[in-house]
């Protein structure tokens, strides 16, 4: 089922960046787990080989969260564990990693950032079918894994 899914996700990837000029895009919108209420958006757009990724959240507790992309498109559970791993493209050990977003004191938080180690477009490096994931936690160089899942998104096409 997951294949099949993948597959289908792949061909509507080709088709959307083709239409567009060239250029792909993406989204993701992720609900609440581990007892949270965040909630938030997630846009993808590669162009001239960097993916521009915007992050927003709402009701994020104060303070740092790590932002993951992991390698599989499944955040079912209460704590999204079926995420798997965290992507690795290349075994570029930190693609995956977008960084930290900061909790306000109202919840709302924005990370805007631009990397060239994953794509849109189909691939080994591509984001399409996976899943992004908020953190309980801040990033850091260290950090390996990803604990404390409290958002989660499936990587697709944007809505229309």
């Amino acid at each position: 089922m997951y294949r099949a899914t993948l597959a289908v996700l792949c061909v509507l990837t080709v088709a959307a960046c083709s239409s567009s000029g060239g250029n792909g895009s993406a989204a993701a919108r992720f609900e609440s787990r581990s007892g949270t209420q965040v909630t938030g958006t997630a846009t993808f757009t590669e162009k001239d080989g960097k993916v521009d990724i915007v992050v927003n959240a709402k009701a994020l507790p104060p303070g740092q969260h790590g932002v993951y992309i992991h390698e599989k498109g499944d955040c079912s559970g209460s704590n999204a564990a079926a995420v798997g791993k965290r992507f690795t493209p290349g075994d570029e050990a930190r693609a995956g990693v977008l960084g930290n977003l900061e909790g306000s004191e109202k919840g709302d938080a924005s990370l805007v950032i631009s990397l060239d180690k994953i794509t849109v477009f189909p691939g080994d490096s591509s984001i399409m079918g996976r899943s992004i994931v908020i953190s309980g936690d801040p990033d850091t160089p260290q950090l390996k894994e990803t604990f404390g899942i409290i958002a989660c998104g499936l990587i697709g096409l944007p809505e229309s």
